[in-house]
């Protein structure tokens, strides 16, 4: 193999909390994963509990788009990201 050719991959975890105030949220990985990752997404409102699940829209390389009924200043969405990057 070309060692200006060789890729290094490695396992790679990102995580976060966003405050989501819309229907529909959106979020963007520091560092482009080689595939899109697995992402695990938990809401919580700010003193507990759910109303509504949250549901992944799309995940790509860069980042996920999420979706529910809850919005709300107090309510927030816990993620994390796990994948390869170069």
């Amino acid at each position: 193999m070309d060692a200006m050719k060789a890729r290094v991959i490695t396992n790679h975890l990102q995580a976060g909390v966003i405050q989501k105030s819309n229907l529909e949220a959106s979020v963007e990985f520091e560092v482009p994963f080689v595939h899109p990752p697995v992402v695990v997404i938990t809401p919580a409102w700010e003193k507990g509990g759910v109303a509504a699940p949250e549901t992944l829209h799309s995940v790509n390389r860069e980042g996920f788009t999420l979706y529910s009924g809850d919005r709300d200043p107090v309510y927030y969405v816990h993620w994390i990201a796990v994948g390869d990057v170069e």
